[in-house]
């Protein structure tokens, strides 16, 4: 039965995604950033409210609604380490829903661009319709995919639970996370949110295929029940897939032409210990790939001591 979600009544759980780091250097949570073409963003999904609901929440599934990721304006925010097109998923139950040149698969559309067996050497055909690298990854995800969700962290709604936690790449753009505790039959509500997993994307450049990004993008999940949903556990009086809520990340990526500030990878207009703790991670190699562009203020496509040199005369200035 699917109560909450069918019967137009509008359910207290919520999941939302926040900005968590720009360029690989934490930021405070926030619901909405400003960035600039070719930055990295990591953004923090978190459940919550869903004592109203249900007593206890034993599963979700979350679904990135890749219409969010095409911007208003131009351009793209990319999903890390992705590379194919960017389709615009819709739900489905049969062709005729779909737009021309497009395919109901799995209950969203997707265009039809390769079989299996049809791709190339070291691809393989996702369940988007899309060929894609084949990468051999943690349940969980990584950083270095773009997606994860770490079962680490003390405010995980499932820590400390044996938690199956599992990410799926094979409908990029379109991104799933999922998790259950196998520890006890569902959590009760704590009363704040909880950390469900993060995704990276990345502001596409007017060098890219994509073009420039530009304007206001709004990043959220798939509002559809066989997407992004909550359940109790089976033996729960309410039993009932809830679609939380939904609310998106909101992003404006300035085109104006203005440069962020040299050595300021957050965009918090300053130069503090993030960055500096950013650039400790650039020189010893454990950066995320491809972030340590704001660091490099010689244009030299590495970061180095002279970089850090700057680093030293910049920090604590606005």
């Amino acid at each position: 039965m699917f109560f909450s979600a069918m019967a137009g009544l509008s359910p207290a759980s919520t999941v939302s995604l926040k900005s968590a780091r720009i360029n690989n250097t934490l930021i405070v949570l926030a619901d909405s950033i400003v960035i600039f073409p070719g930055d990295y963003i990591e953004c923090d999904a978190f459940v919550s409210d869903w004592k109203t609901d249900f007593g206890r929440l034993d599963t979700y599934q979350l679904m990135i609604d890749s219409t969010g990721l095409v911007g208003e304006t131009s351009g793209v925010l990319r999903p890390y380490f992705y590379e194919g097109p960017i389709p615009l998923f819709n739900a489905c139950n049969s062709n005729e829903d779909c737009i021309p040149d497009a395919v109901c698969g799995d209950t969203f559309c997707a265009p039809l661009m390769c079989t299996k067996g049809g791709c190339p050497t070291g691809q393989v055909c996702g369940s988007s319709g899309w060929c894609f690298q084949f990468i051999e990854h943690p349940l969980n995800g990584s950083r270095e995919v773009g997606l994860l969700i770490d079962t680490q962290r003390p405010d995980f709604v499932f820590f400390n639970l044996f938690p199956l936690a599992i990410v799926d790449i094979s409908r990029a753009p379109g991104y799933r996370w999922g998790a259950i505790p196998l520890a006890v039959r569902g959590v009760e509500d704590p009363g704040v949110p909880r950390y469900a997993g993060s995704i990276v994307l990345q502001a596409s450049v007017a060098e890219s295929p994509d073009g420039r990004a530009c304007g206001d993008f709004s990043i959220g999940f798939f509002d559809d029940f066989r997407a992004t949903f909550f359940e109790p556990p089976p033996d729960d009086k309410y039993f009932t897939r809830i679609v939380p809520n939904i609310i998106p990340l909101l992003v404006s990526v300035d085109c104006s032409g203005m440069q962020p500030l040299p050595s300021e990878c957050n965009r918090d207009g300053f130069v503090t210990l993030a960055e500096h703790r950013h650039l400790t991670e650039c020189l010893d190699g454990t950066a995320l790939e491809g972030t340590c562009f704001c660091l490099d203020n010689n244009d030299d496509g590495q970061v180095d001591l002279r970089d850090f040199a700057d680093l030293q005369n910049f920090l604590g200035a606005p």
